[in-house]
């Protein structure tokens, strides 16, 4: 869609791939910390909310945009 609506295809490629690797993020941040948690002791139910969603956020956001503004970068010359 973004290569019909504003003539980039570089665009399209940043949102596909970093949406992906956000999906791929969060389900390893997901899985993992409330393992972590019951390792040390501490109630798993405290990971499954507002830290885990905190976590994926800023993760999704820095994907995005480092992804964003190397594949910028690269195909710009």
């Amino acid at each position: 869609m973004a290569l019909i609506w504003q003539d980039n295809y570089v665009l399209g490629l940043v949102i596909g791939l970093s949406l992906c690797l956000t999906i791929i993020a969060a389900a390893t941040i997901g899985t993992l910390l409330p393992l972590i948690f019951t390792k040390i002791k501490i109630d798993p139910a405290i990971a499954a909310g507002p830290f885990i969603t905190t976590i994926v956020d800023v993760g999704s956001l820095l994907i995005y945009f480092s992804l964003g503004t190397f594949l910028f970068k690269w195909f710009s010359g």
